[in-house]
């Protein structure tokens, strides 16, 4: 076995010949390809659902009152979203829209954005859903994680040119994931929602180019003075 966490430098270029069971890679003597940038070889989709629905111990997660997970554990929580939304494709892929929903609604219930904030990570779950036949609520985090990258820009953009170019890669990754939103609605059917997100993503990447121009002129302004 090989843990998921761990990292291709670990893999020993066997990736090919794993195959996804949970938080783990077991070593089959198969090869298969997976075009799934989130993860390597072939998924257990039998072995996983059941570690998932059965077997995963969430360590009180999903506290009504909220609880305070540090950056440890948030970052397993990023592994954690990534893992499942990839079951729940494999799942649809095969036919199995219902478990695919299944295994999601329980990633939201365990892991509820008032105590695992939703991020970029939520993208794949958007996909998920969607493919899980399930549009309702695909569109509920579309519009949700849209919202949260929206107001983020917002406070990028409000910045001064010298610490807007500070955190430029945070705004460049904010508008990858609004325009990414825009377009997986718009993949999956749901074209009202979709020409709403690409009309906001619009003007907010009009601010943003402008924004960037303002960043360059004043790194120019800043190489002349030190001359």
């Amino acid at each position: 076995y090989f843990a998921v966490t761990t990292g291709p430098d670990s893999y020993l270029g066997l990736q090919d010949y794993f195959r996804l069971e949970g938080l783990t890679y077991r070593l089959v003597p198969v090869a298969e390809k997976t075009s799934n940038p989130n993860t390597y070889g072939g998924v257990a989709t039998d072995i996983m659902f059941d570690n998932v629905v059965n077997k995963f111990k969430w360590g009180g997660m999903d506290h009504a009152d909220g609880v305070y997970l540090d950056e440890n554990v948030l970052r397993m929580t990023t592994n954690l979203r990534l893992q499942i939304a990839t079951l729940a494709t494999e799942l649809a892929s095969e036919g199995r829209k219902a478990e695919a929903k299944q295994v999601l609604d329980l990633a939201q219930e365990k892991m509820p954005e008032h105590n695992v904030p939703y991020d970029r990570i939520m993208l794949p779950i958007v996909e998920a859903y969607y493919q899980a036949g399930d549009s309702a609520s695909a569109n509920r985090i579309n519009e949700r994680l849209f919202t949260i990258m929206d107001e983020n820009m917002a406070w990028y953009l409000s910045l001064s040119p010298e610490f807007a170019a500070k955190v430029s890669d945070d705004m460049g990754m904010a508008m990858m994931v609004m325009e990414r939103l825009a377009r997986s609605a718009a993949s999956n059917g749901q074209q009202e929602l979709a020409a709403k997100l690409r009309a906001r993503s619009a003007e907010v990447d009009t601010l943003y180019q402008m924004k960037l121009e303002d960043i360059a002129t004043q790194g120019m302004r800043t190489i002349k003075a030190r001359f």
